[in-house]
């Protein structure tokens, strides 16, 4: 794969109607004038967004990472969003993800500097270009030598996505940094239901047919932390799997059949891989963690697996195209989706580790089959440790799809 500085530059530019759309009161000069000010070497203030520990100067302002990661998404992708409550939400570090428009507009208030972001990159391309050792070589020649596809290692067909012309690499970017974007900002809408008074339901129909919870997070209040689980209730991790999976249009757009399918094959996997990497960041110490699940904790230290990339791996997860339960149409969609998320999966890794990337795409893809042998002895313990009517119970064991009701 090949990122032409041309190509950078499209990407990391700013339209001046984003912004206008997004805040009409604030002028030209307002919203690209950076805040005048000495940065400091070091960073030991708080967030200017959300509160939470900063990471350092970011875009002129001291930031964590995930506020840092939020704006330049939202400045490259050329997002605009709109406040249910009129601009007038609160948050801070545990739920800063609940409104982007109002996170977005703090950001910017606070005098994070939109323009930075064109700067705030290094170009891996001319830097290597600029080294005398490097040979000379055509864009297309450089294109077919990072030509890396991730789907050959998911045993899937061989695509000419990365052998192609630098002119229509530029909307292939494009599509993957937006399937980047989506699995990220999915995430952290799931990870802000996780901490609020959401009751989960034991009916698969009830769960299917009522709107998406992610798409609504604010809806839900806070949980107090006192009223926190210190247990895993697979019931809940059950809930959340299939308002994860609602949230995708593809999903939406499957027949009930294709769906019951789908969770029925997919969701203990899914549980499986959360409760593992909540566990590599120390978030899951609960007593009732699974022994046979070890072997995915350290197979995701070892990968180095962030945030991001796991947002990837779990979207790649819940795209099963080999089911035997799917329908023909069924397939084929999961086919293409999956095909789509694998490159954006191979685009992140090698924007990140340049010439290392393809030993982290092989580690990647070795956690997913690691997660497979760490799920089947959970589902025996399962088997027997839920009860008759948990639909946790019921879709480990594929009876919701083999019966004649769901409810």
């Amino acid at each position: 794969m090949v990122i032409l500085q041309k190509d950078v530059g499209m990407l990391m530019s700013l339209t001046q109607s984003q912004l206008s759309a997004q805040f009409p009161h604030k002028t030209k000069t307002e919203l690209s004038k950076p805040p005048e000010r000495n940065r400091p070497i070091k960073c030991s203030e708080l967030c200017a967004v959300c509160g939470d520990q900063s990471t350092g100067y970011h875009y002129e302002v001291p930031s964590c990472n995930g506020c840092k990661t939020f704006f330049r998404r939202t400045i490259v992708s050329e997002r605009q969003f709109k406040c249910h409550k009129n601009g007038k939400c609160f948050f801070n570090k545990d739920i800063r993800c609940a409104c982007r428009s109002c996170r977005f507009k703090k950001c910017l208030e606070v005098g994070m500097n939109p323009k930075a972001i064109q700067t705030n990159r290094i170009n891996v391309t001319a830097t290597k270009e600029q080294s005398p050792e490097s040979p000379s070589t055509t864009p297309d020649q450089d294109a077919k030598k990072r030509g890396y596809d991730i789907v050959s290692l998911l045993d899937m067909p061989p695509t000419c996505s990365r052998s192609m012309s630098p002119i229509d690499i530029q909307p292939k970017i494009k599509a993957e940094m937006a399937i980047i974007e989506t699995c990220s900002e999915i995430e952290d809408r799931l990870c802000f239901l996780r901490k609020t008074n959401f009751i989960p339901s034991s009916s698969l129909l009830d769960v299917l047919t009522k709107p998406c919870a992610i798409e609504n997070v604010t809806a839900y209040e806070p949980k107090p932390l006192h009223f926190i689980a210190n247990e895993i209730d697979y019931e809940k991790e059950t809930n959340f799997a299939i308002e994860y999976a609602k949230y995708y249009k593809w999903f939406r757009e499957l027949d009930f059949t294709d769906k019951f399918a789908l969770l029925c094959d997919r969701t203990l996997f899914l549980v499986t891989l959360r409760l593992a990497y909540q566990k590599s960041l120390n978030e899951n110490d609960f007593p009732s963690f699974r022994k046979c699940l070890y072997p995915a904790v350290e197979k995701i230290k070892e990968g180095q697996v962030d945030r991001v990339s796991y947002a990837l791996l779990q979207s790649i997860f819940l795209l099963d195209c080999d089911s035997y339960s799917l329908s023909p149409d069924g397939r084929d969609k999961l086919f293409t989706e999956k095909q789509k998320h694998c490159d954006a999966l191979c685009f992140y890794l090698f924007s990140k580790h340049g010439s290392a990337a393809p030993i982290h795409l092989a580690n990647h893809i070795s956690i997913l089959w690691v997660v497979l042998q760490c799920t089947a002895p959970l589902r025996e313990w399962l088997q027997t440790a839920l009860p008759q009517a948990s639909l946790t119970r019921q879709l480990f064991l594929g009876s919701v799809c083999n019966s004649k009701s769901v409810v």
